[in-house]
């Protein structure tokens, strides 16, 4: 299904989980344009072990840059920082969030931040940003209630709001 649906996709698109896995077993599967990837550090090595630009070895977040770039993507290393990558910028490190936040559902809360930004409009490495930030500092907001322990995906869901107005003040 994933082969049928990323062939006809037109849209900005986030990749996450599963389809990441895909594209792990299928390394020249061209992405659709302005495709967002969110891999954690371990999906991230693992498409980085088909990837085949031998002259970076050794270097993860070189390699993720070149990811990034020969596959024109926007790639979103999910971890403590979270780093956000794109062909021709600076890469941008998002030193937010909370322990918590390594939570089941947690990594679909971001994907669908993401794509509620794209779907408004903005530009996927824009949307990566802005969803890094306001999914961490949701994140940060849950623990305060909830504490690392106890908190669960719906918790950044519900301090969404609270993220959003700290952006606004920081103005």
């Amino acid at each position: 299904m994933l082969k049928m649906v990323l062939s006809k996709v037109s849209l900005p698109t986030v990749i996450d989980a599963d389809a990441l896995f895909f594209l792990g077993q299928n390394p020249s599967w061209i992405l659709p344009k302005a495709s967002v990837l969110t891999p954690h550090v371990g999906e991230m090595k693992q498409l980085l072990s088909t990837f085949d630009e031998k002259d970076v070895k050794g270097d993860f977040f070189a390699q993720c840059a070149l990811f990034a770039e020969k596959k024109h993507v926007v790639l979103v290393v999910k971890g403590a920082p979270t780093i956000v990558f794109c062909a021709g910028k600076t890469p941008v490190i998002i030193p937010y969030g909370d322990p918590g936040m390594a939570t089941a559902g947690s990594g679909d809360v971001l994907t669908g931040i993401i794509a509620a930004l794209l779907a408004q409009k903005l530009q996927p490495f824009e949307a990566a940003i802005l969803g890094v930030y306001l999914h961490a500092k949701s994140g940060e907001y849950a623990s305060i209630s909830k504490t690392s322990y106890c908190m669960v995906a719906s918790d950044i869901i519900e301090n969404l709001p609270k993220a959003f107005k700290s952006l606004l003040k920081s103005k």
